[in-house]
């Protein structure tokens, strides 16, 4: 989750990965591959509970992308980037689901997140090596090439995410303190990188989680969320005196604001129009990459908006299969909060993978390609896995559990009663 940030880190200072970018990622996924065999030594199975629907219909999902470059309208655009994606899916929809098997995992791996992420931003803002180009924030690797301040501001934004929702989940003023610096540094991030989405769905992102984080349903709960509410603002305005400036201050004007999302409306809406006029094209889409041959008005390559990429390149088949992955993580969701109820800190872990899940859909509809949000789907595919195992857990300790099983126990019950009285 935090690798690409942690590469332009790098890259800054050691030539090595700014020559050989691939270098860091093979050590990512050979690190991946090490957790695994560790975890199975140590006894435990990493595909246990993985066949779940939501694994089905995320690698369904992908493989129909996929197959989608055959009828694309320039397959060997499309088939290009198919093939250079897959290393990234296989690290990012089967690794590393295997890292975690249970719903306890979940909180320890967001504040893992933070952890890194706070201490990669730190040596990014003491970094002499980065600096503004064009309002944007990064690192020059080459006379044509920059890194990616999207990635940069993606991080920011998590890290906001996973602060602002656990400000008042640890119990020591230590624990609270370090992730109040935490937000700021997040903040800072998105707005030194420019990524104005990233900002601005964080934010709301933490405002909607609020009554799941920090349940709303007395007064302390409301208190608690209140007092976080304000400790937000406050690292938000501290953020915005700190790290806005005059070389980046035009990327926060609203007028540049309503240009981004008119630019992504209009992609949309190009895409979309092109498949509707093809009837044939309705069941599988146009194909993989189709928008970068419309000559849209932005001269865009993609349209930005994953909705709109699932439906106009791989039609209702690509769309039904991407609205499954969203219903099956909600219903995943739900089920898994009903069942932790009374469990705080586990409980905590899931609300803040969904607000993730929630943060990465908003962005995927914002700067996302068909096949370029892995993250969205690898968090789906872990919440399925999780809500697996409790369930089966919650089964092995309470077999009498559905309906029809307690119906039968009753029936058992009356008999034994009557049996006892005669």
């Amino acid at each position: 989750l935090a690798m690409f940030p942690l590469e332009i880190m790098l890259q800054s200072g050691v030539p090595l990965f700014r020559d050989r970018p691939m270098i860091f990622n093979f050590a990512v996924a050979g690190l991946a591959a090490v957790a695994i065999v560790r975890s199975v030594l140590a006894g435990e199975s990493p595909l246990r509970n993985l066949a779940n629907p939501a694994t089905f219909a995320a690698l369904g999902f992908y493989l129909w992308g996929y197959l989608s470059s055959l009828w694309s309208p320039d397959p060997e655009i499309g088939m290009s980037l198919t093939v250079s994606g897959v290393p990234y899916w296989i690290l990012f929809l089967a690794l590393a689901p295997m890292l975690v098997p249970r719903a306890e995992i979940l909180g320890p791996m967001c504040t893992s997140i933070l952890i890194v992420g706070a201490a990669t931003t730190a040596v990014i803002l003491v970094d002499p090596n980065f600096g503004f180009y064009a309002g944007r924030f990064g690192v020059q690797i080459s006379l044509s090439e920059r890194t990616n301040p999207l990635a940069l501001g993606t991080l920011g934004g998590t890290m906001m995410v996973i602060a602002g929702l656990t400000l008042f989940s640890e119990r020591t003023w230590f624990g609270k303190s370090w992730r109040s610096v935490a937000f700021t540094m997040g903040a800072g991030l998105c707005l030194l990188s420019g990524s104005r989405g990233q900002m601005i769905f964080a934010v709301l992102v933490v405002l909607a989680f609020f009554p799941i984080a920090y349940r709303m349903r007395n007064a302390k709960g409301i208190a608690l969320a209140g007092l976080a509410g304000v400790l937000v603002a406050g690292g938000l305005y501290f953020a915005a005196t700190r790290f806005i400036s005059s070389e980046n201050e035009d990327r926060w004007t609203a007028e540049s604001l309503t240009t981004g999302g008119a630019g992504r409306l209009d992609n949309a809406i190009e895409l979309l129009s092109a498949w509707g006029t093809r009837p044939e094209a309705w069941v599988q889409g146009l194909g993989v990459s189709a928008f970068q041959t419309l000559n849209s008005r932005s001269g865009d390559k993609y349209s930005h908006v994953l909705l709109a990429d699932s439906l106009g390149e791989v039609g209702l088949v690509g769309f039904t299969l991407l609205m499954t992955v969203l219903g099956l993580t909600w219903g995943n969701v739900r089920r898994l909060l009903a069942l932790l109820d009374l469990d705080g800190a586990t409980r905590i872990g899931v609300t803040l993978v969904a607000s993730l899940v929630a943060y990465q859909f908003l962005l995927a509809n914002k700067q996302g390609s068909l096949l370029g949000s892995p993250i969205l789907f690898t968090l789906a595919i872990m919440l399925g896995r999780v809500r697996k195992e409790l369930d089966a857990r919650v089964a092995a300790e309470d077999p009498i559990e559905d309906d029809e099983h307690l119906e039968d126990a009753c029936a058992e019950a009356a008999t034994a009663e009557v049996g006892w009285r005669s």
